[in-house]
């Protein structure tokens, strides 16, 4: 087991889904930081002080979209090896299909509740900390 947090981004512009995703993952060994836009997200990125191990992006974003970002991580060098997981409430092949040419690492459909949020992302916590191995970037 791995002694330190897994530190995550999460870009989720509705405060309702980021409070139920803050809600779900406690208490796992994750320290959360949110933003609610793609252009926050990439500041936050590209500061060196911050060390994100994993990028849980929304779908739908205001002033674009988290495929616009994923491609944006994917294009730059220092952000290509950090993994993007996209979220959203869609389950539309179309979405699914845009995210993983782009380069997205997994795609996590919503679940309805805190009971199910919960169970998903505990199973998803659990895969990045204890079966993978993350490439550190910058």
């Amino acid at each position: 087991m791995k002694s330190s947090p897994l530190n995550l981004l999460l870009v989720e512009d509705n405060d309702d889904h980021a409070m139920l995703i803050k809600t779900a993952l406690e208490p796992s060994p994750v320290t959360l930081t949110h933003v609610r836009t793609a252009e926050l997200a990439l500041s936050t990125l590209m500061d060196e002080t911050n060390q994100i191990h994993l990028l849980l992006a929304d779908v739908k974003l205001p002033n674009g979209s988290g495929i616009d970002l994923l491609r944006w991580v994917k294009a730059d060098q220092r952000l290509a090896l950090t993994p993007v997981i996209m979220l959203s409430t869609s389950a539309n092949p179309i979405d699914i299909a845009a995210s993983y040419s782009a380069g997205a690492s997994g795609y996590i459909t919503k679940p309805v509740g805190l009971g199910p949020m919960k169970e998903k992302l505990q199973h998803f916590i659990h895969y990045w900390r204890e079966v993978c191995v993350i490439a550190q970037s910058h």
